[in-house]
Parts: structure tokens; sequence; C-alpha cells
């Protein structure tokens, strides 16, 4: 269960600012924390 929210947390706040400073990705959505 705990597995897969710390997958989406880690994209959340690992890969996707890392994303948003290369491409200027927008998150659509809330990070599950």
């Amino acid at each position: 269960g705990g597995e897969v929210l710390s997958v989406m947390n880690e994209v959340c706040h690992v890969v996707l600012p890392q994303e948003r400073k290369k491409e200027k990705v927008v998150w659509m959505g809330n990070c599950p924390l």
C-alpha cells in the first residue's frame, strides 16, 4: 500500500521539480503529501 504513495511522492517532489526546471512542465494535480 505505502509503496505506491512513496513512489508518487518521489515523482512529485524529485522528478517534477527537475522537469519543471528543464522543460517548464506544469504539474496537473497536487502532491499526495
